[in-house]
């Protein structure tokens, strides 16, 4: 469309707001859940009005003492500097979704903007729903979630799929919603978390979540959610309310951790169907961390007597992907070092940080890309990794 290429955007997003979380409890949820979930957003709502730091319905205090985390320090040594302010709701201005998020139209214009043929489209912050001491109701919200997704893709069922979302807490609820929501041909994969709580992705607790995902043919689809909400990111509260530190490090540090955990715990050996992404953290570390995996992996085979190949080996074994930022410097070497069908464009739309409308023209008219290679990473390869998208 528009570039001379059949584009695939294997991670846009929905970006949540109170209105749409009314409308789930509202319209998707049975009553005895949706009070509860009322009776949340209604402390948040409070939190709102007296002027958090961040603008986002996860006020927490009243459930188990897991706070939004503050992000209004500069760097630097304080020199009268006043504390920032988070500006927006996160949603990059001149977006469709900025105006109204419901808009299903709205998208596919902005995606005929941006030249992309299909969105697989993600949730941003609901995640963040494990930190309710509810298992019934975060299992419910994500239910009635992937309902309405799917009711908002079909304002063009051929272009816009979405990746569902399950419980990592409650994994027995987890494999069921993933099941029934399995049965929607709009959805194309599962959205994982990097870790929950202190329980990362190679414990067997988690088993049965990737066994239902390799029967059913569904690719695990990682993807950290956000640095200041819980589950939180890697050395978050470490960082002194620095958002600037939070942003840049959270996503990659998170994948990091994530690649080590699946790979060295024998995830990929256990379950030899399962095709699993790792995304939104860049790729220019990707063979810097392998190579260090690999060293790790000869240095100390005790510590992961699960693993059975280098981690090399298994990111090339053609079950693992990545994506990349549309200007990343560093994606010609990894896809020599990796390969070329092992990584995913992904526009991150609507996100602040996001290229709108120009991520996939800059990656057609790179020169240090061939063009076989860009066949490859904006169509071909989210193909082979949602196979419901071929």
């Amino acid at each position: 469309m528009g570039h001379g290429y059949h584009v695939i955007d294997a991670d846009g997003h929905v970006f949540e707001t109170f209105e749409l979380w009314q409308r789930l409890r509202n319209d998707y949820m049975p009553a005895t859940e949706g009070a509860a979930f009322g009776a949340v957003l209604n402390r948040a709502q409070d939190g709102w009005k007296r002027g958090p730091e961040v603008p986002t319905p996860f006020i927490w205090e009243a459930e188990g003492n897991t706070p939004v985390l503050n992000r209004s320090r500069p760097l630097g040594p304080d020199s009268g500097v006043a504390r920032l302010t988070y500006a927006g709701e996160g949603r990059k201005p001149g977006t469709e979704a900025a105006r109204d998020i419901f808009d299903g139209p709205g998208r596919l214009r902005d995606m005929d903007r941006e030249g992309i043929d299909v969105m697989v489209i993600y949730p941003s912050t609901i995640a963040s729903f494990c930190a309710l001491e509810s298992r019934a109701v975060e299992s419910s919200i994500y239910h009635a979630y992937n309902r309405w997704i799917s009711d908002h893709c079909q304002a063009d069922a051929a272009r816009l799929k979405y990746v569902g979302v399950v419980s990592l807490t409650d994994v027995e609820a987890g494999v069921a919603e993933l099941r029934r929501a399995a049965e929607d041909p709009l959805m194309v994969g599962m959205y994982c978390q990097t870790h929950m709580g202190e329980t990362q992705l190679d414990h067997p607790r988690f088993h049965p979540l990737w066994d239902a995902a390799q029967d059913l043919d569904l690719p695990v689809v990682v993807h950290h959610a956000s640095a200041a909400l819980p589950p939180y990111g890697l050395g978050m509260f470490e960082m002194n309310d620095c958002w600037f530190l939070q942003h840049a490090s959270s996503n990659p540090f998170e994948q990091m951790r994530a690649i080590a955990t699946m790979i060295g715990g024998g995830v990929f050996e256990r379950f030899p169907k399962l095709q699993v992404a790792f995304l939104e953290a860049g790729c220019g570390w990707l063979p810097y961390w392998l190579d260090r995996l690999n060293e790790h992996h000869e240095l100390m085979p005790f510590a992961v007597p699960q693993m059975t190949r280098s981690a090399s080996e298994v990111f090339a074994s053609g079950r693992c992907y990545i994506s990349f930022e549309p200007d990343e410097r560093m994606l010609p070497s990894v896809l020599r070092h990796v390969g070329d069908d092992k990584v995913v464009y992904a526009s991150d739309y609507p996100h602040f940080d996001c290229d709108f409308p120009d991520s996939a023209r800059k990656v057609v008219e790179r020169s240090d890309i061939a063009g076989e290679s860009k066949r490859k990473i904006l169509s071909e390869n989210a193909k082979r990794l949602y196979p419901r998208l071929a």
